[in-house]
């Protein structure tokens, strides 16, 4: 049985599908700024963030026929962050060499290994994707928006205990799809 939250969700996209263009902003103003702070997070940047986030939205737009029942805040958050992927891409390859100096206390990166830090963060990504929407949401919360238990037992309209147990057993389907996607 889907939650109140996904409830709003389903009958926006259903207006939405049905020809009411308005009914998408409350989609937006649902989840903008947690989907911009994400953005803001990896990208560490207001102006890109903001213009990831705006793009996320604008696809989703176009693209929301082919949701197909999957929760809207894992599959728009998935846009955002492939958005968010491929500018930071970008960004690197426009950058000069950086070299592995230690400076202020912080050493900093080599392309090769910012490359490779990249690459870890997109296959975890893709397997939190792979995982079902209600764990993935799970996962999301916990340590992409590090709310704490309490916090997504209110978001998610779902008891304490419940909570822990989901997000152990989502925590241990990541695994298996990380130790599969190493193969």
């Amino acid at each position: 049985m889907k939650n109140s939250r996904q409830q709003v969700d389903y009958h926006a996209i259903q207006a939405v599908l049905n020809g009411d263009q308005e009914a998408y902003g409350v989609l937006v103003n649902k989840y903008q700024t947690r989907i911009y702070s994400m953005c803001y997070g990896f990208l560490g940047n207001k102006e890109d963030a903001a213009e990831v986030t705006q793009a996320a939205f604008e696809k989703g737009y176009r693209m929301l026929h082919t949701l197909q029942g999957r929760d809207f805040y894992v599959w728009i958050y998935r846009i955002a962050l492939d958005f968010s992927i491929n500018l930071d891409c970008v960004r690197d390859r426009n950058k000069t060499m950086l070299k592995t100096l230690p400076r202020d206390g912080k050493v900093v990166v080599t392309p090769e290994e910012a490359l490779w830090l990249l690459r870890q963060k997109r296959r975890v990504f893709d397997a939190i994707y792979q995982l079902p929407a209600n764990h993935a949401r799970l996962i999301l919360l916990r340590y992409m928006e590090e709310l704490s238990y309490a916090e997504i037992a209110e978001v998610t309209d779902m008891k304490l205990g419940t909570v822990s147990s989901c997000l152990s057993r989502a925590k241990r389907y990541l695994l298996e799809i990380l130790k599969e996607l190493e193969t």
